[in-house]
């Protein structure tokens, strides 16, 4: 939900950080003043919908026209567009519970396993790790695109590794650099747990006047909503209740998610477990790695630390990799799903 909000002043709310605009010597306020905030969805339709006229053809101008002419034409000189591939689900970051379907942490891990391959050591098992902040976004349903991997995963750390480390000491890296226990404790912090009211057919903002007379009844107008139809998205809660949102959603929920994630590859096909594991990881958590490592019981120093990959290889490739390999049905036209939130 964006911070954009219409106000008005007519009657007698004192708002925060608001002035009395009148107050007779005795200090008795005349002032009448009424608050009212409507929170706008931050995208074009709103803003054509709210926008004076724009329903007769005036919102696009050509200054506007030509911006938007810019920005394709460079977009296409930087080849954002290049398609790798059609996400066949939506995956978010919090609005599943971790290791769900469509949570965004269960397709890395797999897409860690299936791409973050050395070919000199591709028999012996490794676990991958990576932290979940290397994640930044929702990966949406439909075309998958050079932006799309910028989007979701913008970083370009580097793939280090110890190797054979013995499995007894691997298994356990990742719980410990987790810490405490996932708290899987639905947390609706991130987007707001208040109820939401979808009795209203308008929403009623004040005029803008000053009473003339104090038993005078505000006269208001009513402003139909752009939208009746209820879909997820953010809901806003202020000082003055849960009504201000122009367009009323459905909450999204948010799930707590762990710190790191880990996925892993070449393990025994008969389901056993192996003797040493390569142990995977970020660059720049390599010491917090060894550390780990010497407190399960292992004597590790950073010496024993290299590249598993070439450092070209960073966060910003293996899910582009993984498109190219696992995505490819349905392409060019890519299905697109309906959004974060919705039931798939």
């Amino acid at each position: 939900m964006s911070g954009i909000n219409s106000s008005t002043f007519t009657g007698n709310v004192k708002p925060r950080g608001v002035s009395n605009p009148t107050r007779k010597a005795s200090n008795t306020s005349v002032s009448n003043l009424v608050y009212s905030r409507r929170y706008l969805d931050w995208n074009r339709l709103t803003f054509e919908y709210h926008a004076t006229d724009s329903q007769a053809d005036t919102f696009d101008y050509h200054s506007g026209l030509r911006v938007t002419g810019d920005i394709t034409s460079i977009r296409k000189k930087l080849n954002l567009t290049s398609l790798y591939g059609c996400a066949p689900d939506t995956y978010c970051m919090t609005c599943k519970p971790f290791n769900t379907l469509n949570n965004i942490f269960s397709l890395v891990e797999t897409a860690l396993g299936a791409t973050v391959i050395n070919p000199s050591r591709s028999t012996i098992a490794r676990y991958i790790i990576v932290n979940t902040g290397s994640i930044r976004f929702d990966l949406v349903k439909g075309p998958f695109t050079y932006d799309d991997s910028f989007i979701v995963s913008p970083f370009t750390d580097a793939f280090q590794y110890i190797p054979s480390v013995p499995y007894k000491l691997a298994k356990n890296v990742l719980n410990s650099i987790n810490g405490a226990p996932l708290n899987d404790k639905r947390n609706t912090d991130l987007f707001g747990s208040m109820p939401l009211v979808v009795e209203r057919d308008s929403c009623i903002d004040p005029e803008i006047s000053i009473l003339a007379d104090r038993s005078s009844s505000l006269k208001t107008r009513g402003i139909n909503r752009r939208q009746t139809i209820v879909a997820p998205g953010y809901t806003t809660s202020d000082d003055f209740g849960t009504d201000g949102d122009d367009t009323p959603h459905s909450t999204i929920p948010s799930f707590a998610q762990p710190n790191y994630v880990a996925g892993n590859g070449s393990f025994p096909a008969d389901g056993t477990t192996p003797d040493v594991v390569d142990v995977v990881f970020l660059d720049y958590f390599a010491s917090t790695v060894v550390k780990i490592l010497n407190q399960l019981g292992g004597t590790y120093t950073a010496s024993d630390v290299g590249y598993y990959m070439d450092p070209s290889f960073t966060t910003q490739n293996y899910l582009p990799e993984y498109a190219k390999k696992f995505w490819q049905a349905n392409m060019p036209t890519c299905p697109v799903g309906a959004g974060v939130g919705f039931r798939v």
